[in-house]
Parts: C-alpha cells; structure tokens; sequence
C-alpha cells in the first residue's frame, strides 16, 4: 500500500519538474526570440532614421503586443507564401501598420529590410494621395513617429511580420523628413531588389504596393 502511493508520489514529483523544465525552456526560447525581434526591428529602423536625421525610435511593449496579436490572426488565415505562390496580399488591422510576409523561414532582417528598398523609389517629396510607391520606407522614418512595436507569427505556409507605429506618419500632402531633415542624396538610393529566388512580400498602411521577388509575393 505504501510503496504503491510512493510510487505515485515519485511520479508526480517527476512530470512535475519536467513540465517545469519545458516550460521553463519555453519562456527562454520566447524572451531571446522577442530580444531579437526587437534588437533587429530599432537597429534597422533607426539606422535608416539616423540617415535623414530624424529622431531614433524606441520600442513600445503596447503596439509589440498588438502587432503580435494581429500577427497571430493573421497567420491563422490560411494565407500561403511558397516559392511562385505568394500573390495573396495580407489585410490590415490599422492604419498605423506595416506588413510583411515571405515562405518559411524566410528571414526577420529581410523582411524588414524589403521596406528600406522601397527608398530608391522615393521622390523626396510629400507624401501622395494612396502612399505612394514608398509607403512602408516612409512610416519608417516619419519624422514625428516616436515609437514601434512589432510582433511575428508562421503559419503553415507563410512568415509574416507585424510593425505599428505611434504616432502615426504618411499624412498625404506632408514630407516624412519634416523641417530641416535631410532629403536622401543619390549614394543613398541604391538599396539592392530582394534576391532572385526568395520569397518576400510587404504591404503598408501609408502605401498600396505590392512587389514580388522571386517565388514571393
């Protein structure tokens, strides 16, 4: 009798800690993840900032928590981002949003970095009824924008990338650099195209574009 309740006691004890293990593990792997996201997203972000001389964004835990919510629903939409499949264009959950997408696995870095090409598009001037050609670059670095918070989420067949923005930018008729920022010189142009063979797609809040590269969409 006695060594049978052992028994069980010794085997609940055991699950026990492996679920704290696990767990424990999880909360690691979910806290370097965020680190990462978040390290990547201010680096990217206010390093293209910094070339226009408008102020460095910080990151808000608020706006990275509906990002991530947002993030989330959409990746349980079924949408599907493969190589020569990816033409489906994600809907928005605000105003204030930039979205991207690509295949599995395609990496965080590059997704943002799909939003910094757009600058070799950008005429310098104000912002044109619909956003323009360079929508998602120019949320980026509108002057007055303060803060982002961005969140991720794959689904079965998609890597989706969620980034808001307060205050938000790209009011239509207003320049994104503001009073006595820097337009963009020429060096500054030449962002690379996303490379043949990968699989990136972007929408904005502020634009209507919509570029594929490779089997991406």
């Amino acid at each position: 009798m006695y060594k049978k309740i052992s028994v069980a006691i010794t085997m609940t004890l055991v699950m026990a800690a492996l679920l704290t293990v696990s767990w424990s593990a999880l909360q690691r792997s979910q806290a370097q993840s965020n680190s990462q996201l978040q390290n990547t997203v201010l680096s990217m972000h206010n390093q293209e900032r910094a070339a226009v001389r408008v102020p460095p964004l910080t990151w808000s835990s608020s706006l990275a928590a509906e990002s991530q919510g947002y993030a989330n629903t959409l990746a349980s939409g079924g949408y599907v981002c493969t190589f020569g499949n990816c033409n489906t264009r994600l809907p928005h959950g605000a105003s204030n949003e930039n979205l991207a997408w690509g295949s599995v696995g395609y990496p965080l870095a590059d997704l943002v970095q799909s939003w910094i090409n757009e600058k070799s598009r950008y005429d310098g001037g104000p912002v044109p009824s619909g956003g323009g050609p360079a929508g998602h670059y120019t949320a980026m670095v509108w002057h007055s924008t303060a803060e982002v918070g961005c969140g991720t989420s794959s689904g079965a067949q998609i890597e989706i990338l969620v980034c808001r923005y307060n205050p938000p930018g790209n009011f239509v008729g207003q320049a994104p650099f503001g009073g006595g920022a820097q337009a963009i010189g020429e060096e500054e142009n030449g962002a690379p195209p996303v490379e043949e063979g990968a699989a990136a797609s972007h929408e904005s809040g502020g634009g209507g574009n919509n570029s594929v590269g490779g089997g991406g969409g």
